[in-house]
């Protein structure tokens, strides 16, 4: 049977961490502050929880060496990043930490507005830092961690895209804020057109997708998925089915929200 979708106008994909993660935030975390804010005082690196870091330096994060190291400690990685060509710092930008044996998912995060990542809860063990960011080259650093790890200026490199003729009818920006909302224009995006929404989903702000499709949000796998500003109660198994073969090019945009406020839980529950 041949299935349609809707237009891309009509659709849209939300991504909502549950209710229970968002009360399990670090304390003063400041609620909703969006992706690479700037609180007072300061550009912290990007990220909540216990900080053992002494205080940035310009962009590059200190480290703060844990004094006593036990089994079954976890660390923090932080990095910052750079565009090689121009040296700007790139914000909104997705990495992760694989196992560097199997290339399993062990943390993800995006860095904040300027360029900085901090990833939480990384155990000891060989690793290897991915960095995916639209209009650049793939980026793989291997590294190791045995005590909290800084591993410096990463600077990365534009990618070369040939697309076709393109015609703009209109403007929008690739990537938006709209109050609690971090949004990804995927009709504004001419290298994901052809793919599926997994393959957009990879280019949302602090989302992943391992090779099974398990779909997380800057490292957190408790996520719900809306489709049309409505939960789309769909099980495990068919959601999954559905990104994989629902194109890309039938999707508006991708909005995440990582501190959704009242609203969505009083919607999911109606």
């Amino acid at each position: 049977m041949k299935k349609t979708f809707p237009l891309r106008a009509l659709f849209s994909l939300l991504l909502v961490i549950s209710t229970i993660l968002c009360v399990a935030q670090p304390p003063g975390g400041g609620g909703g502050r969006p992706p690479g804010g700037r609180p007072p005082g300061g550009i912290p690196p990007f990220g909540g929880g216990d900080r053992q870091w002494g205080q940035t330096q310009g962009n590059m994060p200190a480290v703060k060496q844990k004094k006593k190291v036990r089994e079954g400690d976890t660390f923090q990685v932080v990095g910052v990043l750079r565009d090689a060509k121009t040296g700007e710092y790139m914000p909104y930008v997705n990495v992760a930490v694989l196992d560097s044996v199997d290339m399993e998912l062990v943390k993800g995060g995006i860095t904040n507005l300027d360029g900085v990542f901090e990833l939480n809860g990384v155990p000891q063990g060989s690793f290897v830092l991915r960095v995916s960011a639209i209009g650049y080259e793939s980026y793989m650093h291997p590294f190791k961690v045995t005590n909290n790890t800084n591993l410096g200026t990463l600077r990365i490199n534009p990618g070369v895209t040939s697309l076709g003729e393109v015609t703009v009818a209109a403007e929008r920006p690739l990537y938006a804020m709209e109050g609690e909302k971090l949004i990804y224009n995927v009709s504004e995006d001419p290298s994901i057109q052809t793919g599926t929404t997994e393959d957009a989903l990879q280019n949302a702000p602090g989302v992943e997708v391992d090779v099974e499709g398990n779909i997380t949000l800057r490292g957190v796998s408790s996520v719900e998925i809306w489709v049309n500003d409505k939960p789309s109660k769909l099980t495990e198994e068919n959601l999954k089915t559905y990104l994989q073969t629902l194109p890309a090019n039938a999707i508006a945009r991708i909005e995440t929200i990582t501190n959704p406020s009242a609203k969505y839980a009083l919607s999911a529950s109606a």
